[in-house]
């Protein structure tokens, strides 16, 4: 009984790591582990990495030319790639007579 429960808090520990290291939830990690063992462990494995955290003012993207991760900034209307210089988006437009 005890290797029982040693091996399911094993999965359990897998799974967190493992979703850890792709940027997921620990708890994601951790019942999927936990609840379907081997299985749980390799569902995890196989699921596709969130980007990182950004920091605060800022969102993480991909390029849709070269899928290089980068930081902009949450109101940016034009995004140029800092790898492969691909220009995303449109710029803001201000109508005649406002202040720009």
């Amino acid at each position: 009984m005890e290797l029982f429960i040693l091996a399911w808090l094993a999965m359990m520990a897998l799974g967190m790591v493992i979703a850890n290291a792709k940027h997921r939830s620990l708890l994601e990690g951790a019942l999927l582990g936990g609840l379907l063992g081997c299985l749980g462990v390799f569902i995890v494995a196989v699921l596709p990495n969130k980007l990182p955290p950004a920091p605060r003012g800022m969102r993480a993207m991909k390029c849709s030319r070269c899928n290089a991760v980068q930081n902009v900034d949450k109101h940016a209307s034009v995004i140029t790639c800092w790898q492969c210089g691909h220009t995303a988006g449109q710029p803001k437009i201000t109508p005649p007579g406002s202040p720009r």
